[in-house]
């Protein structure tokens, strides 16, 4: 069965990445109290969407800062336009683990609505099928499936074919006669795709086994309060803006901050490590995309201490590859390529795991025939306003 659908909502234009902060890990069980709030928003007038559908992704780690669990978890439905919720996540069978991070990502799109309703056929089905985005590039499918057989079905399971990249679904014990089972999982970093389609296998069986119940994490909502405070009448007045830059009717560039694909667990049970790539957005003086070429250079720190440079150079075969493409088993640091929808060149940093790693970084970029310019010290956010070249 193929699906082709065309998206439909998006909710990311008037949002900031929520900041998460990890308060505490206690108990024999992982017990992960995490804070999330709207950031405030660069307008003092202004108050942001509401996150829908928050996701946490926890890693916890070992003494050498290795990922030894990694999960996603629905927190709630929303976050408030001005909220700061607290949440216990409580993790059962943890492995052991030194150190835990976590960071949080909501709804960016819905990709399809729940699709066909379950029928009475004769079969062994899937409907009710749902694909979300979110912000940190990960797809959600969730659904039912239903044996309608007269008899008893076991090792079912259901591959989901999102474009190119096939993504396996097993189902623990049997299916009796009628039984209706939901589902729901994750695909991290998951490249754009135009359709998708699911095939399902299964075994008949005289003796279908009921699943052991799975211990999953469980989540509560344990305090809220106000992230920020928008101003209102009678406030003093918000502060006049920075100034524009100069019009030199060159080049202008902003660096719009880090985006990591995350990697994959390979079969001897060890992390690939994720990939770090600085977002810079070049455009000409009537505000559009330009794709010139030249050369990139980063000198990195973490926690004041080196950790080498990069050189990456901007040719023109740069631009035809495709950023939105980039997924867990082709990307690799030294990969420049551009980002259709945004319009943003993505350069390779470094792969590493993002959630231990504390970036820093000076960063220059020379444009032919244009000029140079610098960055110095970026970290968190890694941004900076656009502006002509600081040399010509």
């Amino acid at each position: 069965m193929t699906v082709l659908f065309t998206l439909c909502i998006t909710l990311t234009q008037a949002q900031e990445p929520t900041k998460l902060e990890v308060a505490s890990v206690k108990g024999s069980e992982a017990v992960v109290t995490l804070v999330v709030r709207q950031a405030a928003p660069e307008d003092p007038e202004k108050t942001r969407e509401p996150g829908r559908e928050p996701i946490a992704v926890i890693a916890f780690l070992d003494q050498a800062s290795a990922t030894v669990h990694k999960l996603r978890v629905r927190l709630s439905e929303t976050i408030g336009s001005t909220a700061e919720d607290t949440f216990d996540v409580t993790v059962p069978r943890c492995p052991a683990y030194a150190s835990v991070k976590a960071e949080v990502a909501w709804l960016a799109a819905f990709l399809s609505g729940e699709g066909k309703e379950l029928s009475s056929a004769e079969t062994i089905e899937v409907g009710k099928v749902r694909l979300a985005r979110f912000t940190d590039g990960s797809v959600r499918i969730s659904g039912k499936v239903r044996n309608g057989l007269t008899k008893g079905v076991q090792k079912v399971a259901v591959s989901f074919q999102l474009g190119s990249a096939e993504h396996p679904l097993k189902f623990a014990g049997g299916f009796k006669p009628g039984a209706v089972r939901d589902f729901e999982f994750f695909v991290p970093d998951c490249p754009a795709f135009d359709g998708y389609s699911y095939s399902i296998a299964h075994e008949l069986t005289d003796d279908p086994k009921d699943p052991e119940p799975e211990a999953l994490p469980t989540v509560k909502k344990t305090g809220s309060r106000e992230a920020y405070k928008p101003r209102r009448a009678g406030d003093p007045p918000k502060p006049g803006p920075d100034p524009a830059p100069a019009k030199d009717g060159g080049i202008t560039a902003e660096v719009r901050g880090v985006k990591w694909i995350e990697g994959y667990q390979m079969v001897n049970k060890k992390y690939t490590g994720d990939v770090a790539f600085l977002r810079i957005a070049l455009r000409g003086a009537d505000g559009k995309p330009v794709q010139p070429t030249g050369k990139f250079t980063a000198v990195l720190s973490e926690g004041g201490q080196p950790r080498g440079a990069v050189t990456r150079f901007v040719k023109k075969e740069s631009w035809g590859l495709d950023a939105a493409k980039i997924d867990a088993k082709n990307v690799n640091q030294d990969i420049v390529a551009y980002h259709k929808e945004t319009g943003e060149l993505w350069i390779g940093l470094v792969r590493a795991d993002k959630f231990w790693l504390e970036l820093k970084m000076d960063v220059a970029l020379t444009i032919e025939k244009v000029g140079a310019w610098e960055w110095k010290g970026l970290a968190e956010k890694f941004e900076a306003k656009p502006r002509g070249p600081d040399k010509k």
